[in-house]
C-alpha cells in the first residue's frame, strides 16, 4: 500500500506551500476515499468469520 504512505506525506507540503492544515487535508483525503469505497460497496465480498471450537 505504497499509495496510502504517499498520502500522509502530500498535506505537510501543501501546508507549507498554501497554508492549508494537514488535518484538514487528511479529512478531505479520507472523505473521498470513504465515497470511493461507498461506490463500489455492493461488488466487495466478505467472507462470514469460521467459528472457533472452545476449549
Amino acid at each position: 500500500m505504497a499509495g496510502q504512505a504517499y498520502r500522509g506525506r502530500w498535506p505537510c507540503g501543501w501546508k507549507k506551500v498554501f497554508g492549508i492544515k494537514m488535518d484538514t487535508l487528511m479529512r478531505i483525503q479520507s472523505a473521498y476515499d470513504l465515497a470511493q469505497t461507498r461506490k463500489r460497496e455492493k461488488s466487495i465480498r466478505v467472507r462470514p468469520p469460521t467459528t472457533v471450537a472452545s476449549r
